[in-house]
């Protein structure tokens, strides 16, 4: 179908990047999780969160996706304090899919929140995410990837300017998780920035332009994949690679 459609989410658009993280540091029940953390991220390539599990990536990922505050240091999109506006622009697939009691269609049409006699917009959506089959079934009804596929397709629905998938790939069959890689590599070429926790090193290296090293709530360096993978980096991200820091 393909149709070109309005987007209302992106009516009062405004410029979200860089996104800088400043000396932040997040702390649970007087525990430190996240210490000191500086980065900045441009509008680039897609962007990979990666460390061993209980790094710390998914709280970095909530932190910039505005669900959790940092109790020191701050993040600004483009110099700005998050707000709605920024909120619009951004949507989050998690590992493990959150759906509506609702059809397939539904989950969609509720993002979007628009006239249902406008139909091709959804059918455009989930054409993409290969659902248009099943639009009419309960989403709940769906299998693993299936529910990870609208849950994807839900995301894109608004055209989000920022993007972030937090190990949306750790519980699917392989070739779930290749449509998956497939489809955010796509849209991370299509004016989309992608930002994408992993623990898995072989899918770090398929999707990853550059990559952030997070190591027990430290950020150990941000560079490019190719250098990351060339082993041009810290002792503990070799280490890592090496499989001496257990997943």
């Amino acid at each position: 179908m393909n149709r070109n459609y309005k987007n209302k989410f992106l009516t009062n658009a405004i410029d979200i990047f860089p996104i800088s993280m400043v000396n932040v540091t997040l702390n649970i029940d007087n525990k430190k999780l996240i210490c000191n953390a500086n980065i900045n991220i441009n509008n680039n390539g897609l962007t990979v969160l990666m460390g061993s599990n209980g790094s710390g990536k998914t709280l970095i990922l909530k932190m910039l996706h505005g669900l959790i505050v940092p109790n020191t240091g701050y993040i600004l999109w483009n110099n700005q304090k998050f707000n709605n506006q920024i909120k619009l622009q951004q949507s989050m697939v998690f590992q493990t899919p959150i759906l509506l009691k609702r059809s397939v269609r539904d989950n969609i049409s509720f993002v979007l929140n628009r006239n249902l006699k406008i139909s091709y917009q959804i059918d455009d959506i989930l054409e993409k995410v290969n659902l248009l089959e099943f639009k009419n079934r309960p989403a709940r009804s769906l299998s693993a990837g299936e529910k990870q596929r609208l849950a994807l397709g839900r995301a894109l629905a608004t055209k989000p300017k920022l993007l972030f998938l937090d190990e949306p790939t750790s519980n699917l069959d392989p070739s779930t998780t290749k449509f998956v890689e497939d489809t955010v590599k796509d849209v991370s070429q299509n004016k989309t920035k992608v930002i994408f926790v992993t623990h898995d090193i072989h899918q770090a290296k398929r999707i990853a332009d550059d990559i952030i090293f997070i190591d027990k709530g430290v950020v150990i360096e941000h560079t490019s994949s190719k250098d990351f993978f060339n082993l041009k980096n810290s002792v503990k991200a070799k280490s890592y690679l090496a499989g001496k820091i257990f997943l």
